[in-house]
Parts: structure tokens; C-alpha cells; sequence
């Protein structure tokens, strides 16, 4: 017998006295009890402190990651226009030169935007 035939034979509750057979009869036998084994109290409050005292250190640890790519980062460039001697131009985009006021402007008009619903918008839909 196949191994589908021996399981079907024994959910329909057909006897069999293989080894096969009692083989499978234990197996479901054992999934139908429930374990016996229960977690202590307070478990879930150990693995949460546990798992937030990992992420504290891993989040400092990613900090000081990016902070020296950061610096390194400005270093590297800082060397490489010095050593080519890197002019800041425009080129196609000549016709913005005339506008930096505006350029201003409207960046200043987004970082407000943000700060205002930081302080606002933010904390009424807390």
C-alpha cells in the first residue's frame, strides 16, 4: 500500500496490522494530545526587554555606522575637489541663475511647511 492509502485507511478508521499501519497510528495519535509544556509567566516581558535591549544597541551601533560614511564621505569629496580643481557650474541650467531668490523662497516656503506640521498637524491627530 501507498503511504496516502495507509493514512486515508486509517482517518476512515479501517484496521491495519502492519508496521506501517501502528506506525502511522502513533504519529496521529500524538498530534491529536495537545503538549504538555507551558511557558512561565512573565516570558513574553523577557523576550520583549530582550529584544528591545538588542535594538538599542544595534540602532547605536547603525548611528556610528552612518555617521563615519557620513564624514568620510564629506572627507573623500573634500579631497577630490581639491585635487581636480572642481568648479561649480551651472551649464544647462544657466537660465535658473536668474531666479535664486525665488529658489530661496520656495525652499524656505517647504521647510516651514514641514516645521508647521510638525508642531500642528502632527501633534492634534496624536
Amino acid at each position: 500500500m501507498s503511504e496516502e492509502e495507509i493514512q486515508h485507511n486509517i482517518e476512515q478508521g479501517l484496521a491495519g496490522n502492519g508496521s506501517e499501519e501502528q506506525a502511522y497510528r502513533t504519529v496521529f495519535n500524538a498530534l491529536k494530545r495537545q503538549p504538555a509544556y507551558e511557558l512561565p509567566s512573565g516570558f513574553a516581558d523577557r523576550v520583549l526587554r530582550r529584544m528591545e535591549a538588542r535594538s538599542e544597541k544595534s540602532s547605536a551601533r547603525e548611528m556610528f555606522w552612518l555617521y563615519a560614511g557620513l564624514v568620510s564621505f564629506v572627507i573623500a569629496g573634500g579631497i577630490a575637489v581639491g585635487m581636480t580643481g572642481f568648479k561649480m557650474d551651472f551649464g544647462a541650467l544657466k537660465f535658473i541663475s536668474g531666479y535664486s531668490g525665488l529658489l530661496i523662497f520656495g525652499a524656505a516656503f517647504i521647510l516651514g511647511l514641514q516645521w508647521i506640521d510638525r508642531k500642528v498637524v502632527n501633534k492634534a491627530s496624536l
